[in-house]
């Protein structure tokens, strides 16, 4: 089983710029308003985006999020033109999700086709 070593965040929710190095077993601790639920949202959005953001249950979990935050910018923070997701893994393989946020186009894309997802070898 390969494990992730390294997750990357930007604009993303409350978060400015983040970049985390893994372990085989990660503990987020911290009192609330500190941005834990932002990192557990963006590292279950980037793994999920390897499987069509279904989850081993088969829910489509970007759905969840916005059916629980409601407007698909929630995700991009504040003032901030686009929100960037990526994952590094042991074996090399790297994983990147972008959101580009343009006001124009509140309401008219579909947020999975607002994704861009991008997997290096």
């Amino acid at each position: 089983m390969q494990y992730a070593k390294k997750l990357h965040i930007e604009n993303f929710r409350c978060i400015d710029k983040l970049e985390i190095p893994l372990n085989k077993i990660n503990v987020f601790v911290g009192r609330n308003n500190t941005c834990k639920t932002s990192i557990i949202e963006a590292l279950t959005l980037i793994l999920t985006s390897l499987k069509k953001y279904r989850d081993v249950l088969g829910r489509d979990i970007l759905d969840t999020i916005l059916s629980q935050r409601g407007d698909p910018k929630y995700l991009v923070r504040i003032n901030s033109e686009y929100t960037s997701i990526s994952l590094e893994f042991e074996d090399g393989v790297n994983a990147s999700m972008y959101m580009i946020n343009k006001p124009e186009n509140a309401g008219k894309t579909p947020l999975k086709e607002a994704f861009i997802e991008s997997y290096d070898q």
